[in-house]
């Protein structure tokens, strides 16, 4: 466990056979007890990770009595339900979180239908949606949040203030934490230092995401920020140059999708789109048939996240023709639907 600033630490998290690896969780130091940021999942092995490092500084599990939440992803939240129970540990969340709880956490087998069935409306087959499972057991256990969050809060935890602001484009909800004093902010997911963060269209998560998160970026280009804490990789302070990669990489495919349409004018849907342009892996760029399964779904909704930013800047059409989604260039005339 590293102490970053006085009274804050990083707590590193193993997530074994998932992409990131790893997951950051943060300590602050309070007289009344200690506030986690994020929880890791909730098996053996994360538990006695955190028991472990926790001894390490001379604190106990039993110390926390409150968790912040930056997003309801089950690397995020997963012992939320066991930090309730075993310490009656007090919980936030921002409140755009509930729905993706709903249905994600509480209505499990509903959730894969009707994510298979927006796949398929986006034209993908099902012999390959067949191969496309999720590759995590349900690694987290539910309890609802005590505390709600607006966005716009201030949080005192120790010597520190938190501003909560709402930062969306990976999830609805998804909530950054920043200290204006000391110029610090747990990030989340929203900035990472060479990760990509995934902006995708899904289920729980339809109106342009993409768009959402372009905006977050702008927002947090504004602060003055000495060090981002993200939720993955390490921490870091280049935060506008790292902003301005990701604006670069989203623009840039983009800009790759609209090659794609110039050289097929006929309507296309999401699937065949995201055949026809490269997909960045942590070492390479690589065509459709070389992703794994679980990574051709997050291409499927990172395409389509892509295809409604293009709607919403004019520069596609989208149509719903016999329950299937097609796009096609704009040319001035004609309505999406």
């Amino acid at each position: 466990m590293k102490e970053l600033f006085p009274g804050v630490y990083q707590i590193n998290i193993a997530l074994k056979d998932f992409g990131p690896g790893a997951v950051n969780l943060y300590l602050i130091h309070d007289h009344s007890g200690l506030t986690l940021i994020d929880t890791g999942w909730d098996i053996p092995e994360s538990v006695e990770s955190l028991r472990t490092q926790l001894a390490e500084t001379g604190f106990l599990f039993a110390d926390i009595k409150t968790v912040l939440l930056t997003h309801c992803h089950t690397d995020h939240l997963g012992m939320i339900n066991r930090l309730k129970s075993e310490n009656q540990a007090k919980i936030y969340l921002h409140h755009k979180e509930s729905e993706i709880i709903q249905v994600r956490y509480t209505a499990q087998n509903d959730y894969w239908k009707k994510t298979d069935e927006f796949l398929v409306s986006h034209g993908i087959p099902m012999e390959e949606l067949s191969a496309i499972n999720n590759p995590l057991p349900e690694l987290v256990s539910l309890t609802p949040p005590d505390v709600w969050l607006e966005g716009g809060e201030k949080i005192p935890v120790g010597d520190y203030n938190l501003q909560v602001i709402n930062t969306p484009g990976h999830s609805p909800g998804h909530t950054a934490y920043y200290e204006p004093r000391h110029k610090f902010i747990f990030s989340g997911d929203v900035l990472l230092p060479t990760i990509a963060t995934n902006a995708a269209t899904h289920i729980q998560h339809m109106i342009n995401p993409l768009q959402q998160y372009l905006e977050t970026l702008k927002r947090l280009n504004a602060l003055d920020i000495s060090m981002v804490l993200p939720g993955h990789e390490y921490p870091f302070s280049a935060y506008r140059r790292r902003i301005a990669e990701l604006v670069a990489h989203h623009h840039a495919r983009s800009r790759s999708i609209q090659q794609v349409f110039q050289a097929h004018t006929e309507k296309m849907d999401a699937f065949q789109v995201a055949r026809r342009i490269g997909w960045t892996t942590r070492t390479k760029t690589v065509q459709w048939e070389q992703l794994k399964p679980w990574d051709k779904r997050l291409a499927m909704m990172q395409s389509v996240a892509h295809l409604e930013l293009l709607v919403f800047d004019q520069k596609l059409i989208k149509l719903c023709i016999n329950g299937k989604i097609y796009y096609q260039p704009f040319h001035g005339t004609g309505t999406s639907g």
